[in-house]
């Protein structure tokens, strides 16, 4: 029996989906490979917590469902890309950061994220969320 590769492909084109959205509204010097890889690693966390979730949800669970992966995301995304930053800045390949960015950035993309970008975050997560969810009830448990 041959397995399916098609939700863990679909995680990693939705994660580099998200870094275009990030970096379009980012305005840090990182580079956009550091986008890149934080976003598709924050995919592949994100959408292996939430593919229980999205097989299961029906009615308003469905549009509840993307607050949740959007919280989940922004922390994550920003842990992984204040990380790889700090990493960057310790080989010297770039300017040092303080490690207490690693604890504030994850704070600052969620409260953006669900503050004023909402109008952006929330439509691309739900349509994520319903893109992803024929991959997961296809995708055997």
């Amino acid at each position: 029996m041959k397995k399916s590769i098609g939700y863990p492909f679909a995680l990693i084109m939705s994660g580099l989906g998200w870094s275009v959205i990030v970096s379009a509204f980012e305005r840090f010097s990182q580079p956009y490979w550091m986008n890149c890889v934080a976003g598709v690693a924050t995919a592949l966390v994100v959408g292996y917590v939430m593919r229980t979730p999205l097989r299961r949800s029906h009615g308003w669970l469905t549009f509840v469902w993307p607050l949740a992966s959007i919280a989940l995301g922004a922390v994550t995304f920003g842990v992984l890309s204040a990380t790889g930053f700090w990493l960057l800045g310790r080989s010297s390949l770039s300017a040092p950061t303080m490690p207490e960015m690693i604890i504030l950035t994850p704070w600052v993309y969620l409260c953006v994220s669900l503050s004023y970008l909402i109008w952006a975050t929330y439509p691309a997560s739900l349509a994520t969320h319903l893109l992803l969810r024929r991959f997961a009830l296809a995708a055997k448990p």
